[in-house]
């Protein structure tokens, strides 16, 4: 009797201990899952901290980028000469900024030195015969098809009369999503996705030499243009000759008379183009790291010539997939900057 009654003893106590080891197992459960959804809430706060920090000082780097234009402006008043060139402080590639947290990384890009799209036609909406043909020559000198200038014409034009083949409304209503064509001038290069015949690889090869600006019959500032376009611009021209010329100087050509009497442009008819050496418009560009959160903002802006102020025409938002911050062309700030380091 006494034997069984210990047994049963031993029996309860081994299920009374089952039972604490699974009362414990649960509440290990519950505690691991506890701490693991707070410490994956406490990530996703801090990295949504981290973005919009990133957004934050991708949008002021927009910010610096049109003050080091203003101030670019202010000496070029103070030496009466309003001049823009490669060999200035804000045309350097990848000007990269210590930031506390992480990095910022700043393009400033001239769209003077760029051919106009919109300049395709004359201010009452006619097609520009000359700034057509050196459409033209530029398309040839990057081996495409010059009868992408002509679809570009039928879609910028105001009326719907096709002067090539399905670039008007007919061709593009017969797409498998029909749509029409603009009959405006172009508001951003991106609409060139949709004129018929211009793929990626010719937007690829396009985008370095053209912009949109919102007005037509801007120049081309000889100081930034690229050499393909330049030779476009004034045919029988050596690009290679004139750069080398600008090193020599160690700037750019500091009025246009200057540029038609250098022995470079010697014995070549002068541009029916517009041309000068000061710009209006720039593409700005900003890329943020803060804690390998990247960031990044994209913006036309328009400085005055008579004020200097800058103005925003539009912004947007770099793709995730075209931001990096791995550059390696690193210029200079300003004395006062390059001093301080962090910002």
């Amino acid at each position: 009797m006494t034997f069984l009654r210990s047994c049963h003893v031993e029996m309860h106590r081994g299920v009374a201990l089952l039972s604490m080891l699974l009362v414990l197992a649960l509440v290990s459960v519950i505690t691991y899952r506890m701490v693991f959804e707070n410490s994956q809430e406490i990530r996703l706060a801090v990295t949504l901290r981290d973005q919009a920090q990133s957004s934050e000082y991708a949008s002021f780097g927009l910010d610096l980028a049109m003050s080091w234009l203003y101030k670019d402006w202010q000496s070029d008043r103070q030496a009466k000469k309003i001049v823009d060139h490669k060999g200035e402080g804000w045309a350097q590639a990848g000007i990269s900024v210590e930031l506390e947290t992480g990095a910022l990384k700043i393009n400033i890009a001239d769209l003077m030195g760029r051919f106009n799209l919109n300049n395709l036609l004359a201010a009452d909406g006619a097609v520009d015969e000359q700034q057509l043909a050196l459409f033209q020559r530029l398309l040839s000198s990057l081996d495409l098809e010059t009868e992408l200038a002509i679809a570009i014409v039928d879609w910028i034009d105001p009326d719907i009369s096709s002067r090539s083949y399905k670039t008007e409304d007919l061709g593009y209503l017969q797409s498998d999503i029909p749509y029409r064509a603009a009959n405006r001038i172009l508001a951003h290069t991106s609409e060139l996705r949709l004129i018929r015949n211009i793929d990626h690889t010719s937007l690829e090869l396009l985008l370095p030499h053209i912009t949109a600006l919102p007005e037509q019959g801007t120049p081309i500032n000889i100081n930034t243009v690229s050499p393909l376009l330049l030779e476009a611009v004034m045919p029988g021209l050596v690009a290679k000759d004139v750069f080398q010329a600008m090193d020599e100087k160690k700037g750019g050509f500091s009025a246009v008379e200057e540029f038609l009497k250098h022995q470079v442009s010697a014995g070549v008819a002068e541009a029916s183009y517009p041309i000068s050496v000061s710009s209006e418009y720039f593409l700005l560009e900003s890329q943020a790291n803060v804690n390998d959160v990247l960031s990044g903002w994209t913006a036309m802006a328009r400085r005055s010539r008579e004020s200097g102020d800058l103005s925003i025409l539009w912004r947007e938002k770099i793709p995730f997939w075209r931001l990096s911050l791995n550059d390696d062309r690193n210029s200079s700030l300003d004395d006062d900057e390059q001093k301080t380091g962090v910002i």
